[in-house]
């Protein structure tokens, strides 16, 4: 069982993934109660969890704390950061206070999804293309 949502004081809406690595037998008692209890519940293989968790959790967290070290040092780019936040930053900024406050999990993460290292350099292949794009002469 993977809830995909912290601790919170109700869980009506929020996701659950269930990945039976055995017989089936309990699951689809749980999944009703799951249901009952207001969770939206998928059923998932071990594989099909991983990439997706690739994704959801190694790529997001990734391009997070590579914000956070951007934001660790803002003097190279201005003094006065706080004067320049605007609503959407102060939520990015606030979501990686979260993040450094999860860093052990979240680093255990980057190191243990069998399809980490593949989701990252496919995240960094895509920065490096949006790049070259927007770096491009007479781009408008």
């Amino acid at each position: 069982m993977h809830p995909l949502f912290g601790p919170v004081e109700r869980f009506e809406g929020e996701n659950i993934v269930l990945v039976p690595v055995r017989s089936g037998v309990w699951l689809s008692p749980l999944s009703q109660i799951l249901k009952k209890a207001g969770l939206n519940v998928t059923v998932a293989t071990a594989e099909e969890h991983d990439k997706a968790m690739a994704l959801v959790q190694v790529v997001h967290h990734f391009a997070l704390l590579v914000l956070n070290e951007m934001f660790k040092h803002p003097d190279k780019w201005t003094t006065r950061l706080e004067a320049f936040t605007t609503k959407s930053l102060r939520k990015t900024l606030k979501n990686l206070r979260r993040i450094e406050e999860l860093i052990d999990v979240v680093e255990m993460i980057q190191r243990l999804n069998p399809y980490a290292k593949e989701a990252r350099e496919h995240f960094l292949k895509l920065a490096h293309k949006l790049h070259k794009e927007f770096s491009a002469e007479n781009n408008i």
